[in-house]
């Protein structure tokens, strides 16, 4: 399996938190029936909780990140499910980041 770059990654990472950052915050606007404060802390809660009803429900989703708190880099800390289905994942086109 050929590497991922570091670049490649992180502009995926990029736009996937964008992407569900985005999601998470509509929904709260139509949920709301009103335009809401864009509040990272109450979207992340959003997704979160998606999050935990899909996995109770054996639905696999794709929420990659950076698990820093070794701060070990790039290289070793990056989590994404095993199960993620997201065709363009660049986890799952290569086992390795570098």
């Amino acid at each position: 399996m050929e590497n991922v770059s570091k670049e490649k990654f992180e502009q995926y990472l990029c736009e996937r938190g964008d992407e569900l950052d985005n999601a998470a915050h509509e929904f709260l606007c139509i949920l709301a029936g009103t335009e809401i404060e864009w509040d990272i802390s109450l979207i992340r809660r959003v997704i979160s909780a998606a999050e935990e009803h899909l996995e109770h429900y054996g639905i696999p989703y794709c929420d990659p990140y950076h698990d820093e708190a070794d701060g070990a880099g790039l290289g070793e800390d990056i989590i994404c499910l095993e199960e993620c289905k997201n065709p363009n994942c660049p986890l799952k086109m290569s086992a390795n980041v570098s």
